[in-house]
């Protein structure tokens, strides 16, 4: 806490834990936030590894040492419940009482009328005034205390179910609302939102479910937005395009002028390139000639990521074409189609699955596609004109062992939408058992195609088995880069500390993790050199 009065800055949370989402409670009387206390390490299933999430809940710091405690013991004295009660319909009655502000009444005049929140601060043994509230440990923010009521939003680690990786850090992602009753020491689940906003008043709340709006009452129970939506649509306006895309120009090039890392902008004349590439200006008629334009200025300062991208473009829907997971070639006889390769895939994941290898379907390299739905390729001026919109859908293709109608049969597929992870996975299986051969299967092979999740996961999947290996090739080439390789350069840098052995076993290192080739052959340490885009451990 800073005091405007003093000037004097007061830490009122201790420096070993962690904390965020602070707000002052509507009285005035406490501080909330959320704060990372909770150690419950999570172990991983191929390595001997932990990891800490779901770390956070909501705390509550007594301001006055003479305010009553949020969460101290209640009386269970017989007729207190009543009393309290009495008090709140007491309380209702005179907010019925009240006269409602008249139309006329000016904004300021009932800001005047506001009952002003006095925020009394006792710095001494502020540190011992914590207290936390019992909820799930997870990730909290959007923190609102009303009366006795804290509403806050909630994520843990079960609700990142998706596979797309944008999906899991997006702010739009959505969170469970939850409020928890101070009086009835009790959390309730409102409902699924992406964000909200309590009105100052406490009475009424703005929420957001992927992209509606809703006004409602302040709610005590499950989420009731129905027939409360915002009508939006005809919330236009009139854009001048060429004056907001001539305003981004000038932001971008200032924004790089007073945060770019290095002040001399890397000796680079950032005024004359601001003035070369406005030139230009008045002929972006299109965001995607602006986001070019960007990207020609911010590439004179020849730094790596320097990033452009984002804006508003017409949305575009595009239909996606099915992909058998094959290679062919056409018959100049009958026009039928001959497979010539299949690629090979994992058929229990949908995202590397081999269409054409899927169990039931009858196909093998040599056998000719004479229709799909029922229409003769030899009229199509490409296979692919009939499984335009087809991607995840049944189709069904004539297929023959000759090009000929005669003694066809019809089998069922259903076609993918990409078929680079099934080539991908070809390449990767044509350079292992290309070393496995070369070195009789002492060196391993594995390739990591960027630093981010996928790249992280093909390392594991591949390292791990092959660990007692001689010597493992690791082939960066063609990475697309990301923040993960500290974790893969840890994992190989692995030290040996320690071997345990039992009678009559085999001699184990502690961690069974460890690279190590030979447990008969002493070593201080691997090395790690790099070759023509690999790295290579000996």
């Amino acid at each position: 806490l800073y005091s405007v009065a003093n000037k004097r800055q007061t830490s009122v949370t201790d420096e070993w834990y962690g904390s965020t989402n602070v707000a002052f409670s509507d009285d005035g009387k406490y501080l909330l936030l959320a704060s990372a206390r909770d150690f419950k390490p999570t172990f991983g299933a191929e390595e001997f590894e932990n990891v800490y999430l779901d770390m956070e809940r909501i705390y509550l710091i007594t301001l006055a040492k003479d305010t009553e405690p949020p969460l101290a013991p209640r009386s269970d004295e017989v007729g207190k419940a009543e009393e309290k009660r009495a008090k709140e319909k007491e309380k209702e009655g005179e907010e019925k009482k009240s006269p409602s502000p008249s139309p006329s009444a000016s904004p300021r005049a009932a800001e005047i009328k506001k009952k002003l929140v006095v925020v009394k601060v006792d710095v001494d043994g502020i540190h011992d005034r914590i207290s936390g509230v019992e909820v799930v440990p997870g990730n909290y923010s959007n923190i609102r205390m009303v009366d006795d009521r804290i509403f806050y939003l909630r994520r843990t680690v079960a609700d990142d179910t998706t596979d797309d990786e944008g999906d899991q850090d997006g702010r739009d992602r959505k969170a469970h609302l939850c409020v928890y009753s101070m009086e009835d020491r009790k959390e309730t689940v409102l409902g699924d939102v992406n964000s909200y906003q309590i009105s100052d008043d406490g009475k009424r709340m703005l929420v957001k479910i992927k992209k509606d709006y809703a006004i409602i009452d302040l709610p005590k129970d499950k989420l009731e937005t129905k027939d409360h939506e915002l009508k939006l649509a005809g919330l236009d306006m009139q854009l001048d395009k060429h004056a907001e895309w001539n305003q981004i120009y000038f932001e971008c090039w200032r924004q790089m002028r007073d945060f770019f890392y290095a002040p001399n902008m890397n000796g680079s004349d950032w005024k004359a390139m601001r003035d070369k590439y406005a030139a230009l200006l008045p002929f972006v008629n299109h965001r995607n000639d602006l986001t070019y334009l960007l990207g020609e200025l911010i590439g004179e300062l020849n730094s790596g990521h320097t990033y452009v991208g984002g804006g508003e473009r017409p949305e575009t829907p595009r239909i996606k074409l099915g992909l058998l997971g094959a290679e062919f070639s056409r018959d100049p006889a009958s026009k039928a189609y001959r497979i010539d390769r299949i690629l090979p895939g994992e058929n229990w994941d949908k995202h590397t699955r081999s269409p054409l290898t899927a169990q039931g379907v009858n196909v093998k390299v040599g056998d000719y596609i004479i229709a799909i739905n029922g229409t003769p390729v030899s009229g199509m001026a490409n296979l692919y004109d009939g499984l335009i919109g087809t991607a995840d859908k049944q189709v069904i293709l004539r297929v023959n062992s000759r090009p000929s109608e005669d003694g066809a049969r019809d089998v069922t597929v259903v076609p993918a939408a990409d078929e680079s992870p099934l080539y991908y996975l070809a390449w990767v299986q044509k350079n292992i058992d290309y070393v496995t051969k070369k070195t009789n299967g002492e060196v391993g092979y594995l390739h990591i195609p960027d630093m981010g999740r996928p790249g992280l996961n093909e390392f594991t999947k591949l390292y791990f088995p092959q660990i007692r290996k001689k010597a493992l090739i690791v082939d960066v080439r063609g990475n697309g880069g990301g923040f993960v390789s500290p974790l893969v350069i840890e994992r190989l840098r692995r030290a040996l500390l320690m071997i345990g052995i039992a009678r009559n076993g085999m001699p184990q290192t502690s961690r069974q993790t460890n690279w190590l080739a030979d447990l008969g052959r002493r070593r201080r340490h691997s090395r790690i050199t790099a070759a023509g885009g690999r790295w290579i451990i000996l």
